[in-house]
């Protein structure tokens, strides 16, 4: 995530014995990012993946290779994993786009069902 990130390691033996590590911060400041996971899929459930909190005016558009909106997903402020599932009419075969707009950011990206 951009932004302060803090990590703490956990060490685990084979024998069971654990010890943990101190806490580290690491302040990461890269480019906004948009990803598709799994990619490809079965098309009943799809990760959007950002590394940046969305706004309240983000939205995600899903087009079929024709351009016709298939559907949507809005992110939750603050949440970097938005999923898109519709397990009783999973998405069919084929090449699809994934259109990440917010307010200072907007991408396409290509994924593939299965």
């Amino acid at each position: 995530m951009i932004g302060k990130n803090y990590y703490r390691l956990k060490s685990v033996d084979f024998d069971g014995y654990s010890e943990y590590f101190n806490v580290v911060v690491a302040d990461y400041s890269g480019d906004k990012s948009f990803l598709i996971s799994p990619n490809p899929s079965e098309g009943s459930a799809i990760d959007f993946v950002l590394n940046f909190s969305a706004d309240e005016n983000s939205v995600i558009v899903i087009y079929d290779s024709h351009g016709t909106v298939i559907g949507f997903a809005s992110p939750i402020q603050n949440q970097n994993i938005i999923t898109f599932s519709n397990p009783s009419n999973p998405l069919k075969s084929g090449l699809y786009y994934a259109k990440m707009t917010s307010k200072n950011f907007t991408r396409v990206e290509k994924f593939i069902v299965r």
